[in-house]
Parts: structure tokens; sequence; C-alpha cells
């Protein structure tokens, strides 16, 4: 293996797999902020909003107003 070889090639690697690294934790981060705010949601306005997404059914705690 030629040692020059591979360390350029580590060098040229580097700012991507940072970037790979970075948008991974970032994307976490917005995904478990996401879960809170579904539970936050639910727990708030007390509608059956996650089950909605599956059944394409909701409960609703009042009669809809008719504008």
């Amino acid at each position: 293996m030629d040692q020059a070889a591979y360390t350029k090639m580590r060098e040229f690697q580097a700012p991507f797999v940072e970037v790979h690294e970075l948008t991974f934790f970032a994307l976490s981060l917005v995904i478990m902020l996401h879960i809170i705010a579904v539970v936050a949601t639910e727990v708030k306005e007390g509608a059956s909003i996650t089950s909605a997404m599956f059944t394409g059914r909701k409960i609703l705690s009042r009669a809809a107003e008719v504008a």
C-alpha cells in the first residue's frame, strides 16, 4: 500500500465525512423534535392525531363549525 496515496485520500475524504456526521446529528435532532411536538400536541389538544394518520378518521371533541 502506498502510504502517501492513502494519506492523501484520507485528507480528501475528511470534509465529506464531517458533513455526513453533522447531517446525521442534525437530522436526528429534527426527528426527536418532531416526535416531541406530536406527543405535546396529542396531550394538549386531546386529539387523536396520531391514530388519524393511520386510519384516516379523527375523533372530534366538539361539533364542527360550519362557515
